[in-house]
């Protein structure tokens, strides 16, 4: 299990957030927390990411060459929403990721990089 220093940029057509937060690598998983308690799990293994807090969970998983199938589970209302999603990059070199991918015509871009 190594600890390191990640930067993580998320943008969409609402806007772009980014930060720096530790991060575990274990298992040929990328783990870390969100500022809003949300944890993060990346695999490398099959290019899965998800997301969880109190209100949601959601998972995607990216494949350049074939639509995907993503899903969100709102806590709340316990239901589950599965969504297409298109990826048109997909990247990953030295655990540093940078995945573009549209979901229903908004496109987001995702990139981790390892801080040295």
């Amino acid at each position: 299990m190594s600890k390191i220093r990640i930067k993580i940029d998320i943008e969409n057509s609402e806007g772009k957030l980014s930060s720096e937060v530790d991060a575990i690598l274990h298992d040929n998983k990328l783990k870390y927390k969100e500022e809003d308690n949300t944890i993060v799990v990346f695999s490398y293994e099959d290019n899965t990411l998800i997301r969880e807090n109190n209100e949601l969970r959601m998972e995607y998983k990216f494949n350049n060459s074939n639509k995907t199938q993503g899903n969100v589970y709102v806590k709340e209302l316990n239901k589950k929403i599965n969504l297409d999603i298109k990826t048109t990059k997909l990247k990953i070199n030295d655990n540093n990721i940078d995945v573009s991918f549209i979901i229903e015509e908004n496109k987001f871009n995702y990139r981790v990089e390892v801080i040295k």
